[in-house]
């Protein structure tokens, strides 16, 4: 029996600029097609795994639960930051909160029908809590599983980058034509994948564009079979957050440890979870009282952009604290420089420049 479905294809860290004939052509071809979100913005800061929860909740940070890439968690004394990517933390969440998300995914909403089938290729983390409720149906490399949880005998070969997103489109699209559920969604780990390693612009970077827009292609003929068997199919093709390239790398919390923030290093009275080129800095015990003294000595740093005191997140959609900070790292204007990934150890972010030549 025919029945409403949603498909949603995210092409992670997709820029709307690299949307062209010539390089997306499938892309370009339901832009005109459909309609056109120009003003679409991510959630701040535009993390992948708050992102998944935020695209499958319809809801922001401060409204579902789950504020960055890393969250810090209180400890005696103060905090430890846990990386949300990873498997584990999806277990460290729930018991430390006695929940997981505060709001109801798609999954939860459409199982009572069709039910909900996730094909993710990015990091656990991201995966799970984009159905923590486990009430659909999983395809990842970490964890697959059917509602409620129940592991699925196969094992998904789908490693990080061009080949995993092979085979889980592929496997979106046998899905969608076999048994069509009520929401479909294909997260791709590329181009972001590719982009951390190459620079914006480059033949490795236009080449896993192309490869995602090559899937992107697949799932629209498959959503235009079921529009031919009487279905009625909303495509939403998407980003969850762009790529600028960097210039630097600031080790935000190494900076305040020798600036005499931190008695140590390793001391958890002040902790910074980073976020790409954002970062949370949160307080506990004595470090509390000095919040204040902090933000002002951040705003005078060259490499800090906007300095956020934690009661004013909510205005950002972000959950608020007042034993926080948020920090987004300074921008400038320039063109093809490179890309480098990997946030400092010590509670690092990344410094940005926002230029890039399209296509």
């Amino acid at each position: 029996m025919p029945h409403p479905i949603v498909v949603t294809v995210i092409c992670d860290g997709h820029r709307p600029d690299f949307v062209s004939e010539a390089t997306t052509p499938h892309m370009a071809r339901l832009r005109k097609a459909g309609t056109w979100f120009a003003n679409h913005r991510g959630i701040f800061p535009s993390a992948t795994r708050a992102s998944s929860a935020s695209i499958a909740t319809g809801s922001w940070p401060k409204s579902h639960g789950l504020r960055g890439n890393t969250v810090a968690l209180p400890i005696d004394g103060g905090h430890e930051v846990h990386d949300a990517g990873k498997p584990e933390f999806y277990d460290a969440y729930a018991k430390h909160f006695g929940r997981l998300l505060m709001r109801p995914a798609l999954a939860e909403r459409t199982a009572a029908a069709h039910g909900a089938v996730l094909c993710s290729n990015v990091s656990p983390g991201a995966a799970y809590f984009h159905d923590a409720g486990r009430h659909g149906e999983l395809y990842h490399r970490e964890l697959s599983y059917r509602p409620g949880g129940v592991p699925i005998g196969e094992r998904i070969a789908a490693p990080p980058g061009s080949v995993g997103d092979a085979v889980l489109a592929k496997k979106l699209v046998d899905v969608l034509l076999e048994r069509p559920p009520s929401v479909a969604t294909l997260w791709l780990s590329d181009p972001d994948k590719t982009m951390h390693l190459f620079p914006l612009g480059s033949g490795e970077h236009l080449k896993a564009v192309r490869e995602a827009d090559a899937h992107v292609g697949a799932v629209s003929e498959a959503v235009d079979r079921l529009r031919d068997r009487g279905h009625d199919v909303l495509l939403l093709v998407g980003s969850d957050h762009g790529h600028e390239s960097v210039t630097e790398t600031i080790a935000v919390e190494r900076r305040l440890y020798e600036a005499g923030f931190k008695a140590e290093l390793e001391s958890p009275e002040l902790v910074v979870a980073p976020s790409g080129s954002s970062v949370f800095i949160h307080f506990g015990g004595a470090a509390l009282s000095r919040r204040g003294e902090i933000a002002d000595w951040l705003g005078q740093q060259s490499w800090a952009g906007a300095v956020i005191r934690g009661e004013d997140l909510a205005r950002f959609g972000q959950i608020p604290a007042n034993d926080a900070l948020a920090l987004d790292m300074a921008k400038s204007e320039g063109r093809k420089l490179q890309w480098r990934s990997r946030a400092d150890r010590d509670g690092g972010a990344l410094l940005g420049d926002r230029g890039s030549d399209p296509p």
